[in-house]
């Protein structure tokens, strides 16, 4: 008896589904099942994206349920809320509920003015071309910086700007503390990065450096100044500004000493008629003097010394700083 019953049921249910879509209406499936509600208002949650082929305006969905009794679908009162995502069905009593609906079959359209392959539509069209007017500018297209979204990613030159250094003080270097990133150097900002003091134009890299407890040069070293090229730093150790180069000295003889060849080492003979060799004494030894300048400052004409060079006693006076080298 009972399978009877279920073959009398499928019969039935072919032949209403057939009868519905004599027109071109399309079963989808059903959306909800109540044996009735009291207060005549049901709310039933559907899946919008998948009806929407079936959705003439976006607004209305048609919804029915078969009637046994007279062999016909009914249509039921329903609301659609796309963005809740719910219908409400105005029925106080309905049996199992179907969707029915004619599926849309409209031509897709790709719009491609500027011929790049890329439409403004979107979807079925592919990735959406962001300015159809221009052939450079799509989704394949490579971003360079010009302020414009090339790649229509939607972000505007991003990972190809160029940083910027601010130049507070305009002497053409710049603060690597203060940066922008742009694609052509705004006002007040350069692209080196190197001023060590961006409140004071003399104070970079191209700076000379002087004697003021200041990196003028921004080298990281302060007051780095050997003008006179004698390895000894003129701020602070050299003793003999301006180094006098030797004259030629007639005659050096055993344990006298002279910088004869201007090559920052004291010459000296080991013995009688024997060579001039280095001493291995240099002017950073002797704080940046020569022999002739350590004769100026010793007491008496020394002409013997001038002749034949500085005594090895007067050289390692002069090292030690006795206290004649001051008069």
């Amino acid at each position: 008896m009972k399978k009877i019953l279920v073959l009398v049921l499928m019969v039935i249910f072919s032949y209403a589904v057939n009868a519905a879509v004599e027109g071109g209406a399309e079963l989808i499936g059903w959306a909800y099942e109540a044996t009735g509600n009291p207060s005549g208002v049901v709310i039933v949650t559907y899946n919008y994206t998948s009806l929407l082929p079936y959705i003439p305006d976006e607004n209305r969905l048609d919804l029915f349920y078969w009637e046994n009794d007279t062999k016909t679908w009914r249509a039921l009162n329903a609301v659609l809320n796309v963005e809740a995502n719910t219908l409400t069905i105005e029925e106080s009593e309905f049996p199992k509920i179907y969707v029915l609906g004619i599926k849309n079959e409209t031509e897709v359209v790709c719009t491609d003015e500027d011929g790049d392959g890329f439409a403004v539509e979107g979807g079925e069209c592919g990735p959406v071309d962001c300015d159809d007017s221009n052939a450079n500018i799509n989704p394949d297209a490579e971003e360079i910086c010009n302020n414009i979204d090339d790649n229509c990613n939607g972000e505007v030159d991003e990972g190809v700007k160029n940083t910027y250094y601010l130049d507070n003080d305009n002497d053409g270097f710049g603060n690597p503390e203060v940066t922008i990133e742009a694609c052509d150097a705004p006002e007040g900002y350069v692209e080196d990065n190197t001023d060590c003091d961006d409140s004071n134009a003399n104070i970079n890299p191209d700076a000379e450096e002087v004697c003021n407890g200041v990196d003028d040069n921004c080298d990281g070293v302060i007051d780095d100044v050997d003008e006179d090229n004698d390895g000894v730093n003129d701020c602070t150790e050299d003793k003999c500004l301006g180094t006098i180069e030797e004259a030629a000295w007639k005659r050096l003889i055993v344990r006298h000493y002279a910088d004869i060849d201007n090559d920052g080492v004291f010459e000296t003979r080991k013995r009688i008629f024997g060579p001039i060799v280095d001493s291995g004494i240099t002017l950073v030894d002797t704080y940046g003097c020569s022999c002739s300048q350590i004769l100026e400052h010793l007491p008496g004409r020394n002409r013997g010394q001038y002749a034949f060079g500085c005594s090895r006693g007067v050289i390692n006076a002069w090292i030690k700083q006795k206290a004649w080298w001051t008069k």
